[in-house]
């Protein structure tokens, strides 16, 4: 299949947040989902940070595994053109950097590293679009960083965000790194948001942020939630349904807009 043509949508400050937070044990399957949003006046992050931890707050307790991307997002209402779909240009080159300095032990980073470039694998290869680790002090895409737990959620593992322009990070909290064995599948479930792609059930649980459907349901998606870090596991269905989103070709999908992040470079 060709290449999806470039000049769908160009981002010049796609900076909008989305905060994904498990808020209950899920049952039930969902397809993969396409991330969306709008951009929106950065006064309003912080209050609508606390608005929308507030409306995932609900039975967290339930939950082994805990997932939290975004959450320096806005809360946005999404109308019309509004609407837009994240992904990377086709021909990126998404470099990312481990920042040593953040990390308890020199092992602790290394173990990361060797994680994230297996969690990479578990994906394999989508066409036109690469990940790759580059030196600490390397301009890149977004870092990787540890920390010891989250502010305000104790129980999460990790999180990431979706493709845009801005300084990004992948977060690593301890309870992440309790879990070596299953370290690469908890990667490779943040990568998938770093991919483009929701919550399995975003479209029922994350209502507040609106996104739209790609394939058909699948109960063992990666980006789905699981009692069992086991069960983190990249699926053929999930390989599948991430190609045939970034080799759509057309302006839009499902009536929203695709907006095709061209990779940034960054120091930190």
């Amino acid at each position: 299949m060709p290449d999806p043509p470039h000049p769908v949508t160009d981002s010049k400050s796609l900076c909008n947040g989305h905060l994904l937070k498990i808020d209950a044990h899920v049952t039930g399957s969902r397809p993969l989902v396409i991330s969306t949003g709008d951009n929106a006046p950065t006064g309003s992050i912080s209050l609508a940070s606390n608005v929308l931890q507030e409306l995932t707050s609900i039975e967290k307790t339930q939950v082994k595994y805990e997932c939290m991307t975004q959450t320096d997002g806005c809360y946005e209402l999404c109308i019309g053109e509004g609407c837009q779909i994240p992904r990377w240009r086709i021909g990126s080159v998404i470099l990312y950097n481990i920042c040593t300095e953040t990390f308890a032990t020199s092992v602790a980073a290394d173990s990361v590293s060797a994680a994230m470039t297996e969690a990479i694998s578990m994906w394999g290869e989508i066409k036109g679009v690469v990940f790759k680790e580059v030196g600490r002090d390397d301009p890149a895409t977004f870092r990787i960083k540890y920390k010891k737990s989250h502010s305000s959620h104790p129980n999460v593992y990790a999180k990431s965000f979706l493709p845009r322009e801005c300084p990004s990070s992948l977060v690593v909290y301890q309870k992440a790194l309790e879990n070596t064995s299953y370290l690469a599948n908890i990667l490779a479930h943040e990568l998938g948001h770093i991919w483009g792609l929701r919550h399995e059930f975003a479209p029922e649980k994350e209502k507040y942020l609106p996104s739209v459907r790609i394939g058909s349901e699948n109960r063992q998606s990666i980006m789905n939630y699981f009692d069992d870090l086991s069960k983190l596991q990249v699926g053929e269905q999930d390989r599948k349904e991430l190609a045939a989103f970034y080799a759509h070709g057309q302006a839009k999908y499902e009536g929203l807009l695709i907006v095709n992040i061209t990779a940034p470079l960054h120091t930190w």
